[in-house]
């Protein structure tokens, strides 16, 4: 899985950037169901965002049925 898709998130609500990132690679076909993402620390240096930040973003997708495992 190409994860090199995700770019460093928008600061001004960046949890919302993650989201939408994550989502667009979903809907393109990048991470399929049963799929891992990589670690929470990996996620946190590829977007640039704060753990809680990222906690925040991941708990938002799993509302949506989107949550992939980590």
């Amino acid at each position: 899985m190409g994860i090199s898709m995700f770019k460093h998130a928008k600061q001004n609500r960046a949890f919302e950037d993650v989201i939408n990132q994550i989502q667009e690679a979903i809907i393109q076909g990048g991470p399929k169901p049963g799929d891992k993402l990589p670690g929470e620390r990996k996620l946190r240096e590829m977007f640039e965002v704060s753990r809680g930040t990222l906690r925040v973003a991941l708990r938002v997708l799993e509302v949506r049925g989107l949550a992939i495992e980590r």
